[in-house]
C-alpha cells in the first residue's frame, strides 16, 4: 500500500516488481492509510503487507499516514492472520539526529530516538506501535530503513549520496527478501535493516544485517557517487 502525496520521485510499482520481485506474486492496491476498512480490506486475501507510505511535512497529515496508517495496517494484517509484515522509512525512525550528527557505525539495535522533526518522529512513532504490535502477537515485523534512492542511469558520477542509499531496483530487492526469508532466520519478531550497499564511505551506518538475516545482495554498489571521472581530474 502507498499513499502518494510524496515529493520523493517512485517509479511505478510494475517496474519495481519486473526488476526485482522476481516469482514474487504481488499485488499494488491504492488507499487511504488512514481509513481502517480500506486498509483492512486491502488485507484480505494476502499472505502480507509491504507499507510503502509516507507523509514527510504536513503537521495533521503525517501523523494520519504515518501513525495511524501504520496502527491501521498492522492491526488488519493480524486480525488476517498474516505472519510477516514488511515496513519502510528513514534512517530517523530509530536513528535521529543525536545520532546520525554524532556517532558512527551505528547500528539497528540501538534504542530508538528519532529526535523531533516531524517526518522521523511520526516514523518512530509508527515503529513503536509496529514493536508493541509484534510483542503481542503471532507476527513478524521487518522493517527497511532507506534515505535516498539515486538512479545511475541518469545521476551524473562522482555527484555523491546520502548516507543509507540503494537504488529503486535493491530496495525492490530487499522487499523480495523480506516476503521470502524463513521467520526462523529472524533473531525477534521486530527487526530494522539498514539498507546500504557495504561499499558506501561513511560509515554513518552499520551495513551488513540486511546481507546476514535477509541473503540481501544489492547489485549497485553506487561507487561511482564517489569516484572522480578522468574528465574531471
Amino acid at each position: 500500500m502507498k499513499r502518494s502525496q510524496s515529493s520523493h520521485p517512485l517509479p511505478t510499482a510494475a517496474a519495481i516488481a519486473q526488476q526485482a520481485l522476481g516469482s514474487v506474486v504481488t499485488e499494488v492496491r491504492e488507499c487511504d492509510v488512514a481509513d481502517a476498512a480500506a486498509v483492512e480490506a486491502a488485507a484480505r486475501d494476502v499472505e502480507a503487507l509491504v507499507c510503502c507510505f509516507v507523509m514527510r511535512h504536513h503537521p495533521r497529515l503525517s501523523f494520519d499516514v504515518n501513525v495511524r496508517g501504520t496502527y491501521n495496517a498492522i492491526e488488519a494484517a493480524v486480525r488476517h492472520g498474516h505472519r510477516r509484515f514488511v515496513n519502510t522509512g528513514p534512517g530517523a525512525t530509530i536513528a535521529g539526529p543525536s545520532y546520525r550528527d554524532l556517532c558512527f557505525d551505528i547500528t539497528e539495535d540501538v534504542p530508538p530516538q528519532p529526535g523531533l522533526g516531524l517526518y522521523g518522529f511520526t516514523k518512530g512513532l509508527g515503529q513503536e506501535i509496529l514493536r508493541v504490535f509484534s510483542a503481542n502477537h503471532p507476527i513478524h515485523v521487518m522493517s527497511l530503513l532507506f534515505s535516498a534512492f539515486p538512479d545511475p542511469e541518469t545521476d551524473k558520477p562522482g555527484g555523491g549520496v546520502g548516507p543509507l542509499a540503494v537504488t529503486f531496483a535493491d530496495a525492490g530487492r530487499a522487499v523480495r527478501d523480506c516476503l521470502t526469508v524463513p521467520l526462523s532466520r529472524l533473531a525477534s519478531r521486530c527487526e530494522c535493516f539498514y539498507m546500504l550497499p557495504p561499499s558506501l564511505p561513511h560509515g554513518r551506518f552499520a551495513a551488513g544485517k540486511a546481507g546476514r538475516v535477509l541473503g540481501w545482495r544489492p547489485q549497485h554498489d553506487l561507487a561511482a557517487y564517489f569516484t572522480t571521472p578522468p574528465s574531471r581530474l
